[in-house]
Protein backbone atom coordinates (compact mmCIF):
# COMPACT_ATOMS: atom_id res chain seq x y z
CA UNK A 1 0.00 0.00 0.00
CA UNK A 2 1.54 3.13 -1.28
CA UNK A 3 0.58 6.38 0.15
CA UNK A 4 0.47 9.15 -2.66
CA UNK A 5 -1.79 12.05 -3.05
CA UNK A 6 -4.89 10.23 -4.40
CA UNK A 7 -4.79 8.35 -0.94
CA UNK A 8 -4.18 10.93 1.31
CA UNK A 9 -7.48 12.56 -0.54
CA UNK A 10 -9.70 9.81 0.52
CA UNK A 11 -8.23 9.71 4.05
CA UNK A 12 -9.16 13.31 4.28
CA UNK A 13 -12.61 13.06 2.31
CA UNK A 14 -13.61 9.54 4.05
CA UNK A 15 -12.70 11.40 7.98
CA UNK A 16 -14.86 14.35 6.58
CA UNK A 17 -18.18 13.01 4.96
CA UNK A 18 -17.42 10.21 7.11
CA UNK A 19 -18.03 11.92 10.38
CA UNK A 20 -20.47 14.36 9.49
CA UNK A 21 -23.29 11.37 7.87
CA UNK A 22 -22.35 9.40 11.14
CA UNK A 23 -22.95 11.85 13.64
CA UNK A 24 -26.14 13.04 12.29
CA UNK A 25 -27.78 9.95 10.96
CA UNK A 26 -26.39 7.83 14.26
CA UNK A 27 -26.63 9.00 17.45
CA UNK A 28 -25.17 6.27 19.40
CA UNK A 29 -21.96 7.57 19.29
CA UNK A 30 -20.14 5.66 16.22
CA UNK A 31 -19.53 8.55 13.85
CA UNK A 32 -17.99 10.05 16.95
CA UNK A 33 -15.61 7.08 17.33
CA UNK A 34 -14.80 6.59 13.87
CA UNK A 35 -14.29 10.42 13.51
CA UNK A 36 -11.38 10.18 16.49
CA UNK A 37 -10.26 6.62 14.76
CA UNK A 38 -9.80 8.54 11.39
CA UNK A 39 -8.05 11.78 12.58
CA UNK A 40 -5.91 10.10 14.13
CA UNK A 41 -4.89 7.59 11.51
CA UNK A 42 -4.32 10.99 9.53
CA UNK A 43 -1.88 12.84 11.61
CA UNK A 44 -0.28 9.73 12.03
CA UNK A 45 0.39 9.43 8.08
CA UNK A 46 0.51 12.58 7.03
CA UNK A 47 3.36 13.10 10.21
CA UNK A 48 5.33 10.01 9.49
CA UNK A 49 4.74 9.24 5.60
CA UNK A 50 2.72 11.87 3.42
CA UNK A 51 5.28 14.54 4.29
CA UNK A 52 7.99 12.64 4.09
CA UNK A 53 7.80 11.62 0.55
CA UNK A 54 5.65 14.42 -0.73
CA UNK A 55 7.90 17.70 0.56
CA UNK A 56 10.52 16.04 2.09
CA UNK A 57 10.15 17.12 5.64
CA UNK A 58 9.85 15.44 9.00
CA UNK A 59 8.94 16.11 12.67
CA UNK A 60 8.94 14.76 15.85
CA UNK A 61 9.56 15.30 19.71
CA UNK A 62 11.51 13.94 22.42
CA UNK A 63 11.92 13.84 25.98
CA UNK A 64 14.96 14.88 27.20
CA UNK A 65 16.15 13.03 30.56
CA UNK A 66 15.34 16.49 32.45
CA UNK A 67 11.49 15.89 31.43
CA UNK A 68 11.98 18.80 28.90
CA UNK A 69 10.53 17.81 25.58
CA UNK A 70 12.13 18.83 22.50
CA UNK A 71 10.93 19.42 19.29
CA UNK A 72 12.79 18.29 16.08
CA UNK A 73 12.12 20.03 12.62
CA UNK A 74 13.85 18.36 9.74
CA UNK A 75 14.02 19.41 6.15
CA UNK A 76 15.72 16.69 4.02
CA UNK A 77 15.34 17.75 0.91
CA UNK A 78 16.27 21.26 -1.28
CA UNK A 79 12.48 22.40 -2.08
CA UNK A 80 12.97 23.76 -4.52
CA UNK A 81 13.42 20.27 -6.50
CA UNK A 82 11.06 19.25 -5.70
CA UNK A 83 7.91 17.92 -7.98
CA UNK A 84 5.36 20.99 -8.08
CA UNK A 85 2.75 19.07 -8.55
CA UNK A 86 3.40 17.28 -5.16
CA UNK A 87 4.26 20.31 -3.18
CA UNK A 88 0.86 21.83 -4.20
CA UNK A 89 -1.37 19.14 -3.06
CA UNK A 90 0.08 18.54 0.34
CA UNK A 91 0.03 22.26 1.50
CA UNK A 92 -3.02 22.96 -0.41
CA UNK A 93 -4.39 20.02 1.02
CA UNK A 94 -3.55 20.85 4.54
CA UNK A 95 -4.64 24.56 4.09
CA UNK A 96 -7.83 23.48 2.26
CA UNK A 97 -8.86 20.49 5.21
CA UNK A 98 -7.76 22.51 8.48
CA UNK A 99 -10.22 25.28 6.86
CA UNK A 100 -13.09 23.21 6.37
CA UNK A 101 -12.82 21.74 9.72
CA UNK A 102 -12.67 25.03 10.62
CA UNK A 103 -15.80 25.96 9.32
CA UNK A 104 -17.53 22.67 10.65
CA UNK A 105 -16.56 23.68 14.08
CA UNK A 106 -17.67 27.03 14.15
CA UNK A 107 -21.25 26.03 12.20
CA UNK A 108 -21.37 23.42 14.84
CA UNK A 109 -20.43 25.70 17.57
CA UNK A 110 -23.33 28.46 16.60
CA UNK A 111 -26.03 25.66 16.20
CA UNK A 112 -25.05 24.57 19.91
CA UNK A 113 -24.17 21.12 19.10
CA UNK A 114 -21.54 21.30 21.67
CA UNK A 115 -20.61 17.48 21.78
CA UNK A 116 -20.16 17.19 18.26
CA UNK A 117 -18.33 20.95 18.38
CA UNK A 118 -15.85 19.71 20.49
CA UNK A 119 -15.06 16.38 18.46
CA UNK A 120 -14.54 19.21 15.59
CA UNK A 121 -12.73 21.09 17.38
CA UNK A 122 -10.41 17.97 18.12
CA UNK A 123 -10.05 17.19 14.84
CA UNK A 124 -8.79 21.02 14.12
CA UNK A 125 -6.30 20.66 16.56
CA UNK A 126 -5.08 17.66 14.99
CA UNK A 127 -4.74 19.51 12.07
CA UNK A 128 -3.59 22.78 13.12
CA UNK A 129 -0.07 20.99 15.05
CA UNK A 130 0.78 19.24 11.26
CA UNK A 131 0.51 22.17 9.62
CA UNK A 132 2.08 24.40 12.46
CA UNK A 133 5.37 21.34 12.26
CA UNK A 134 5.63 21.49 8.78
CA UNK A 135 5.54 25.08 8.15
CA UNK A 136 8.49 25.32 10.97
CA UNK A 137 9.95 22.62 8.84
CA UNK A 138 10.00 24.42 5.69
CA UNK A 139 12.82 26.53 4.58
CA UNK A 140 10.60 27.85 1.44
CA UNK A 141 7.44 28.43 3.38
CA UNK A 142 9.21 30.69 5.96
CA UNK A 143 10.47 32.49 3.38
CA UNK A 144 7.27 32.71 1.47
CA UNK A 145 5.95 33.77 4.56
CA UNK A 146 8.64 36.46 5.10
CA UNK A 147 8.44 37.79 1.56
CA UNK A 148 4.99 38.47 1.83
CA UNK A 149 4.90 40.15 5.15
CA UNK A 150 7.50 42.82 3.62
CA UNK A 151 5.37 42.70 0.75
CA UNK A 152 2.40 44.06 2.86
CA UNK A 153 4.57 46.18 4.96
CA UNK A 154 5.80 48.45 1.74
CA UNK A 155 2.24 48.37 0.34
CA UNK A 156 0.70 49.45 3.45
CA UNK A 157 3.61 52.00 4.30
CA UNK A 158 3.40 53.22 0.76
CA UNK A 159 -0.63 53.54 1.12
CA UNK A 160 0.40 55.83 4.35
CA UNK A 161 3.11 58.21 2.90
CA UNK A 162 1.06 58.55 -0.23
CA UNK A 163 -1.76 59.68 1.83
CA UNK A 164 0.16 61.75 4.25
CA UNK A 165 1.31 63.31 0.66
CA UNK A 166 -2.44 64.12 -0.43
CA UNK A 167 -3.54 65.07 2.97
CA UNK A 168 -0.79 67.67 2.83
CA UNK A 169 -1.62 68.75 -0.71
CA UNK A 170 -4.75 69.72 0.32
CA UNK A 171 -4.19 72.02 3.44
Amino acid sequence: FFFNDTATTEIYTEQIVGSVRCVQETGNGLGEILTIIFSAFDFWTVKNITGRLLVGLRWWSKIKPDGEQDWIFECKLDESKLNSVDKTFFWGGQLIFTGVWLAIFIINTLSLKLTVAFLNLFVFALLIVNLYAYYKCSDEKKKQMSDLATRAGSQVAGQVIKSSLMQGNRA
